[in-house]
């Protein structure tokens, strides 16, 4: 019984941060600063010409993509990751 609870906690934990909190940060982190180019389209720019190379620029790029990245992962595994047992299919 103690492992089932933990099994569906876990999966609460999995639809958590919501869907619009997501959204929020996502268009947040991305297009900060809002008055120069954008860290985001700077890292892209960085790693796509190979000079990615500080790990300061890494974790920047990793930091101002999370959120995109994971709406990615909810959008490609809508059901698997977000079913929670004992409510309907998707997120609550």
């Amino acid at each position: 019984m103690r492992n089932s609870a933990h099994h569906e906690a876990t999966l609460e934990l999995a639809a958590l941060p919501a869907d619009a909190m997501l959204m929020i940060a996502a268009i947040l982190l991305g297009f900060a600063p809002f008055t120069s180019e954008p860290h985001l389209f700077e890292k892209v720019r960085m790693l796509l010409h190979g000079e990615l190379v500080r790990p300061l620029d890494i974790f920047d790029l990793f930091w101002h993509s999370w959120p995109m990245l994971w709406i990615a992962l909810r959008l490609l595994t809508p059901n698997v990751a977000c079913a929670v047992p004992g409510r309907p299919e998707g997120r609550a």
